[in-house]
């Protein structure tokens, strides 16, 4: 869960002296270590000084900040330093209690073993303070502000995240195949996306509709793919965000057919496989903040919030 470590050591002490002034003009001007970090592509900034520990973190506490103080370490014969290890406080997310486009970034926050905090949306007034501020780029949630960025776009958040936890493969081939895959997962997810919008009627028309597309075009698709290199991930044999996606989709499709995996013995011991490993077990757990089935009150806030008093139609 940590990113790349910035050591600044072996430093005659005025230099060290003034990174921390440096530093600590940074929170005076409300950036913070975490914007420092994102803009070096830093999720952790480790430095050696000669403040006194308590003094830092009392400074650091304000900013909402997390400081280990580490024990006095010997950077230099006779000299006393301390380390400090300052990170960026957890990733917020905003939008609505339930799914919709933010429940495939929770998955994923979840599967690398991530906490993160949420604000849901639930009058048109919070969501119209959001475009006042210009936190959203293009006036569209979902918004999660990580490493001191307020990021939108989906898949931008999502690549985001993949990459810095190690869930985005090796190297450019490993990660266009993790593409790939996701893109068609994200095909698949996007007919579930407008159900709960849709008539009674229509319902049924789609549910039908999901489950031979699932069946016929992309179910298949994965099977052979994990049929015929014989791993236990869709790429390089390692887990990542596209065996996150596609378990996902699969927990989706069988809440409109239980049995819709009949006849697919790879992704049955695939969805076995994922569905163990810790992180995602425990966020498959009651109580976790994976959101449940859509129901009218989501459909209700979410049409209110966004003023979406048009009808979706089925596919």
């Amino acid at each position: 869960m940590k990113g790349r470590i910035t050591w600044l050591v072996s430093i005659p002490m005025f230099r060290c002296s003034l990174v921390f002034c440096v530093l600590f003009l940074c929170l005076l001007a409300n950036k913070g270590i975490a914007r420092l970090a994102c803009a070096q592509s830093l999720s952790k900034v480790v430095c050696f000084g000669f403040f006194p520990p308590l003094l830092m973190k009392e400074l650091l506490q304000h900013w909402e900040l997390e400081v280990i103080v580490c024990v006095p370490t010997g950077s230099f014969p006779g000299l006393r330093s301390w380390k400090f290890e300052v990170m960026a406080g957890k990733p917020k997310l905003y939008y609505f209690d339930g799914r919709g486009k933010m429940e495939s970034i929770r998955w994923l926050l979840a599967a690398a073993g991530v906490e993160f905090e949420e604000e849901f949306l639930e009058t048109r007034e919070q969501y119209e303070k959001l475009l006042q501020d210009g936190s959203l780029l293009f006036q569209q949630v979902p918004m999660v502000e990580i490493d001191g960025m307020k990021m939108v776009q989906t898949r931008a958040i999502l690549s985001y995240i993949a990459a810095k936890y190690n869930l985005y493969g090796k190297d450019l081939k490993e990660r266009a195949l993790i593409d790939m895959y996701v893109g068609g997962t994200d095909d698949l997810m996007g007919f579930i996306l407008i159900f709960p919008f849709l008539s009674a009627e229509d319902k049924e028309k789609q549910r039908a509709f999901i489950v031979e597309k699932a069946t016929s075009r992309y179910f298949p698709a994965y099977e052979k793919v994990l049929k015929d290199h014989g791993q236990d991930f869709l790429v390089g044999n390692n887990f990542s965000w596209a065996d996150v996606h596609l378990l996902e989709a699969i927990l989706m499709v069988e809440e409109k057919k239980s049995d819709v995996l009949t006849g697919f013995p790879q992704l049955q011991a695939f969805k076995a496989r994922i569905s163990n490993i810790p992180t995602i077990k425990k966020f498959l757990q009651p109580g976790s903040q994976r959101k449940p089935v859509p129901d009218d009150k989501y459909v209700e806030t979410v049409r209110r919030v966004l003023r979406m008093y048009y009808d979706m139609k089925a596919n």
